[in-house]
């Protein structure tokens, strides 16, 4: 009975992480390159990762390697 309740309960967690992530993104553009490969580009802020309890006020750090080609 007690492993019944801790998978149902995963269950449902899952489930319920899982539409709250698929309503949270909003595809910015999609590319299609051919019938089988499709690229989504979402906003950087709005990665699904990002909704993550423990990434919450992370800040995202962008590389530019122009910038460090002229130095």
């Amino acid at each position: 009975m007690n492993f019944f309740f801790k998978l149902v309960t995963f269950i449902f967690i899952f489930i319920v992480s899982l539409v709250q992530s698929i309503e949270s993104v909003r595809n910015v553009k999609s590319f299609k390159l051919n019938e089988k490969i499709i690229y989504d580009c979402v906003d950087i802020y709005k990665q699904p990762s990002l909704s993550h309890p423990l990434l919450k006020n992370h800040k995202i750090q962008v590389f530019f390697p122009q910038y460090y080609m002229l130095c």
